[in-house]
């Protein structure tokens, strides 16, 4: 005798409907492959850090962080045990690799004034890190907090530290041609920036920010050769559909 609350299973036959897995399927992408999959026939089972509830039958969601092998066999299970097949499957979740990021650009780009015309080196590096302090995975996307902002559950949301340093510059030639002149226009720019990330759900986020940048060039001999650094103290606060 099967149990009341018992998740109903399909049978196989010739008419039943195709299923299909897709990953990331919370929201955006993800969300409108469910709706054409349903549209078209198929059941379909999603899956995503956080889901909202399924009222439709042939719609099973599982909550899981995909790049966990637990939830993949879950979710495999699921589609079996209430479907009995699997047809498709669709990996629309992305996997972020908390671990610096480095990136270097080496270009050269053409510049023309009046019958001079150059390529001009311009090179450009960046090496950027981040923290979660409250543990979270970081993620391709939103950062879904373990316990949203809810000082009555003592919810605080989460919070990460990121910190970026940079350089640009662009070579002696720029000044050589004359496309640009040394007393008003850098030839470099060195940057770091701080900041901290407060997710208060899903959805909210706010974002404080300090950044400096020091220039190689850009004023005068008597005003010592570089432009003043400029300082910069950012607040945003961040939507998320």
């Amino acid at each position: 005798m099967t149990a009341p609350d018992a998740p109903r299973r399909m049978s196989v036959t010739a008419n039943g409907p195709r299923v299909a897995i897709v990953t990331g399927a919370s929201q955006g992408l993800g969300a409108g492959l469910v709706a054409g999959f349903r549209r078209s026939g198929y059941a379909v089972v999603g899956t995503a850090r956080t889901m909202p509830r399924s009222a439709d039958a042939n719609y099973v969601v599982v909550e899981g962080d995909i790049a966990e092998a637990e939830t993949a066999r879950r979710l495999v299970a699921r589609a079996v045990d209430r479907f009995g097949r699997i047809d498709t499957l669709v990996n629309n979740a992305g996997i972020y690799l908390g671990k610096p990021f480095t990136e270097y650009t080496l270009a050269e780009e053409g510049f023309q004034k009046g019958t001079v015309r150059r390529n001009i080196a311009l090179r450009s590096w960046q090496v950027q890190a981040s923290y979660i302090l409250t543990g979270e995975k970081k993620v391709f996307g939103t950062l879904v907090p373990r316990k949203a902002f809810n000082p009555h559950e003592h919810g605080w949301g989460a919070f990460e530290l990121a910190v970026r340093v940079g350089d640009f510059s662009v070579e002696q030639g720029i000044y050589n041609y004359g496309f640009a002149t040394a007393a008003t226009s850098p030839r470099r720019a060195h940057e770091w920036v701080g900041g901290c990330n407060w997710y208060l759900n899903r959805m909210l986020r706010i974002s404080v920010d300090y950044a400096n940048t020091n220039f190689g060039g850009g004023a005068s001999a008597a005003a010592g050769g570089n432009r003043p650094s400029e300082r910069v103290f950012i607040n945003r606060f961040q939507v998320n559909f």
